[in-house]
């Protein structure tokens, strides 16, 4: 049962990026249709007396909706605050380069580096680097990219 399952994950992170890649759907509704998806295989598994939930190690060894629930609220509570960090860096970069905060600072970084392509990939990675150094990958994305995605843009 453990090697099904691994091959259900597996055929499901497949699954969500076929989707992806095809543009059939948007990243959201993907990730939301193919786990729910995957849990009502699951629970008709379970149902069926194939032992999803000793596999799993749910107490009790039963995989019922309530567990599925339980499942959903750690998982939601797990990446509630990431998001509410990616949601708000967003919403905060976004006002900060319309306002045109940057410009000072692209302009005078463009202009010591003339447009050179690899000089500023060699600038992201410093600055990534830099800003990684907290261990967050996910701060990293937030700093980094909306920072330098001006600069992006401008080299085309």
């Amino acid at each position: 049962m453990e090697i099904f399952l691994a091959l259900l994950g597996f055929f499901s992170l497949g699954l969500m990026v076929w989707l992806l890649l095809k543009d059939y759907t948007t990243p959201a509704l993907a990730f939301i249709s193919v786990s729910i998806s995957v849990a009502c295989i699951l629970l008709i598994l379970e149902q069926l007396g194939f032992g999803v939930g000793a596999a799993l190690e749910v107490k009790g060894d039963v995989f019922d909706i309530k567990t599925l629930v339980a499942f959903i609220k750690d998982g939601v509570k797990s990446v509630t605050d990431t998001a509410a960090l990616f949601v708000f860096s967003i919403l905060f970069f976004s006002v900060l380069n319309a306002s045109g905060f940057f410009t000072k600072i692209l302009n005078a970084f463009l202009s010591k580096m003339k447009a050179n392509v690899y000089q500023v990939c060699i600038l992201t990675v410093f600055i990534a680097a830099a800003v990684h150094l907290d261990g967050s990958g996910a701060s990293t994305f937030l700093i980094v990219i909306p920072a330098l995605l001006p600069i992006y843009e401008r080299l085309g």
